[in-house]
């Protein structure tokens, strides 16, 4: 009985740290990752250049879809044979604008 006790009590500690690590913790929003998620066009054509999703961007034209990353003000999108990196200059509700090697691309939300 004693046993049963001691074993129980230990993995109820045990559980109870696993989840203190588990804290959601509010992120500064200086620091934080901008929200770019939804339908983006480059305006280029009068269909939408891609889609992210809150784990992957998928190109309409090409019909693919690939993972990406944020990592403090940089894109990387991870291409079967290479990662695309940039720097997110501007992202807000209506506009998305990134540089790479000293070219800004801008890209519009797109209302269908």
């Amino acid at each position: 009985m004693l046993k049963d006790f001691c074993l129980t009590l230990s993995l109820i500690t045990l559980m109870s740290c696993m989840t203190s690590n588990q804290v959601d913790q509010k992120q500064d929003p200086k620091t934080a990752s901008p929200d770019i998620t939804g339908i983006w066009t480059s305006g280029e054509t009068e269909n939408a250049t891609f889609q992210i999703d809150k784990d992957s961007i998928y190109y309409v034209d090409a019909l693919q879809r690939f993972k990406y990353l944020i990592v403090g003000d940089s894109l990387i999108i991870r291409f079967e044979d290479n990662d695309y990196k940039c720097k997110i200059a501007k992202a807000t509700k209506d506009s998305l604008v990134w540089i790479k090697d000293g070219n800004k691309t801008v890209f519009w939300r797109f209302n269908n």
